[in-house]
């Protein structure tokens, strides 16, 4: 598939950069002391990696990182439905209640999903991540069925179902 990756930490294990073992990694570590310290060999291969393939920095907002997050596992929990290992929406939304841990007042992440706008709010931002990230976005075909109908995560039945 077309994922986008970063050899970043591939390069420093062949620098021999393991972390606080060899007292660096991602950071520097000062002998007898655990306290992380920018690395300027990573902010160096990081500034490469985005000249190299044409990467510009930019802002992101905190909604934006928070459904890239979230997105991919509704996308994923869509996947489960249409497989038949999920009954319900609100089995996934137990699940991360229970055992993820997920906010009890955001309700549960389909629920959530449904609150934010729902599967075509859902399925119009990953099939965009799709065309501009390639592959790892693809959304799935139960969300995109979910989307074309208009049908909300609460109703939306799995192929169990």
């Amino acid at each position: 598939p077309n994922y986008r990756t970063l050899p970043i930490a591939d390069k420093l294990v062949e620098l021999g950069h393991y972390g606080q073992k060899t007292g660096q990694g991602w950071f520097v570590y000062q002998k007898g002391d655990r306290t992380p310290h920018p690395n300027p060999l990573v902010h160096d291969l990081i500034q490469q990696h985005m000249k190299e393939h044409g990467v510009e920095p930019r802002q992101i907002s905190d909604d934006e990182i928070l459904k890239r997050l979230l997105f991919s596992s509704v996308n994923e929990a869509c996947k489960i439905l249409d497989e038949g290992i999920s009954y319900r929406a609100s089995d996934v939304d137990i699940m991360w209640l229970y055992g993820f841990g997920f906010p009890r007042y955001r309700g549960g992440l389909m629920f959530w999903a449904d609150l934010i706008g729902g599967p075509q709010e859902v399925y119009n931002q990953i099939a965009a991540w799709h065309q501009r990230y390639g592959d790892r976005w693809a959304p799935s075909d139960f969300l995109r069925k979910l989307a074309e109908a208009g049908t909300p995560f609460k109703e939306a039945k799995g192929a169990a179902g």
